[in-house]
């Protein structure tokens, strides 16, 4: 088996992977870690962004620090992948020069395409759901939204949006900090439903969705904690519109100081966008006709290590 570490470079958080992938044995994991870096933020320039020197070395100097710890795991490959802010960053060269200068290393920019196709690679990695074979799937991200619908175990369509959760906060909320009123709470559901419409028209009922994305990921711990005190009993489904509901409503009533108080699970660099994509996923699976999703942590990382030869097209 060959050991790849990957590190993909958000739009809200970059995170690192490192594991080996065999058909016969699966993928298995060794190492992650990840850190907040909040590109979405960056000055614009219309719709592009221009990441600023200090936040250029910040980015810098927290991959060369992810690639030391990568290194006492020997890989045969370290691959840096972008995706939806830096597909939109207009001084990408700079960032891209400063990269190889300090690590060596070149960052690939990947197509809306290309990541939506990585992040079914990735979920076809995930045991719980490598047996089935009709499913709708989306990753969640501070910059954009990848939507997948596999028939047959075939990817026959992929769609990437501009829904991250950031982008829609500078979109859409006057004040992050303050609560959400039921208006606004509306905007961001409807809004997602009808990008929804014109970029994936016809995707049809949804039999299974799946769903990855640090979004999910904090969603269901909060769940497992408020509801349970414990993993989400399986009588509940995995993630149940009715909880999604109940939990966007209670945090969209909250200021970013009392969301902090009543949800410490939550890291402090998501209080502000946490609602917003809770609400974003609630206008997924009102669009896809669902009451229930299923988490995987298995997105885009977990695809190029299974199937690292699709970058070659990048």
């Amino acid at each position: 088996m060959s050991r790849y570490v990957i590190l993909d470079i958000g739009s809200n958080t970059s995170k690192l992977l490192v594991g080996q992938y065999t058909r016969e044995k699966g993928l298995i994991e060794e190492y992650q870690s990840s850190f907040s870096c909040r590109i979405s933020s960056e000055k614009r320039d219309g719709i592009q962004l221009l990441i600023s020197h200090e936040k250029i070395s910040h980015i810098v100097k927290a991959i060369k620090i992810l690639l030391i710890e990568a290194e006492k795991f020997h890989p045969y490959e370290s691959i840096l992948v972008g995706t939806e802010a830096l597909r939109r960053t207009k001084n990408i060269t700079q960032l891209k020069q400063a990269i190889l200068e300090e690590t060596g290393l070149s960052l690939i920019v990947l197509s809306g395409e290309q990541e939506a196709n990585g992040i079914a690679q990735g979920i076809t990695t995930d045991p719980k759901y490598n047996h089935l074979t009709d499913f709708h799937a989306f990753d969640l991200g501070g910059g954009s939204l990848e939507i997948i619908q596999v028939n047959q175990k075939d990817v026959t369509r992929t769609a990437s949006m501009p829904l991250g959760s950031v982008a829609l906060m500078r979109q859409l909320i006057p004040d992050p900090f303050s609560p959400i009123d039921e208006k606004l709470k509306s905007l961001v559901i409807n809004s997602t439903r009808r990008i929804l419409e014109r970029e994936a028209p016809g995707l049809g009922k949804c039999k299974f969705l799946i769903a990855s994305g640090g979004t999910i990921v904090h969603l269901r711990k909060t769940l497992e904690v408020e509801l349970f005190g414990q993993e989400i009993p399986k009588k509940f489904g995995e993630l149940n519109r009715f909880y999604i509901k109940g939990l966007a409503s209670e945090m969209c009533g909250l200021d970013l100081k009392d969301r902090r108080k009543k949800f410490p699970l939550i890291p402090e660099d998501r209080l502000d966008i946490f609602p917003i994509g809770l609400l974003t996923i609630l206008g997924v699976m009102d669009y896809l006709q669902v009451d229930e999703i299923h988490h995987t942590f298995h997105n885009l990382r977990y695809g190029i290590i299974a199937c690292p030869d699709f970058l070659k097209k990048a």
